[in-house]
């Protein structure tokens, strides 16, 4: 019986240790996401503004 007690410990200890992994992959995975999602968003504005640079520098003078 002492070692059933035991072993119910020890897979309590486990499962939450398992949760806990599972729970702090689920938070790095999204920040990582959020991470990659806003330089892709910042890298956007900035090839959106070299292009209206470009273009505007190709245009001519108006008179």
């Amino acid at each position: 019986m002492a070692g059933s007690k035991v072993l119910d410990v020890v897979h309590k200890a486990v499962v939450t240790g398992l949760l806990g992994a599972t729970a702090f992959g689920l938070y790095d995975i999204t920040r990582g996401f959020n991470v990659m999602y806003t330089r892709n968003v910042v890298r956007q504005k900035e090839w959106e503004a070299q292009q209206a640079l470009a273009q505007a520098q190709n245009q001519p003078a108006a008179n």
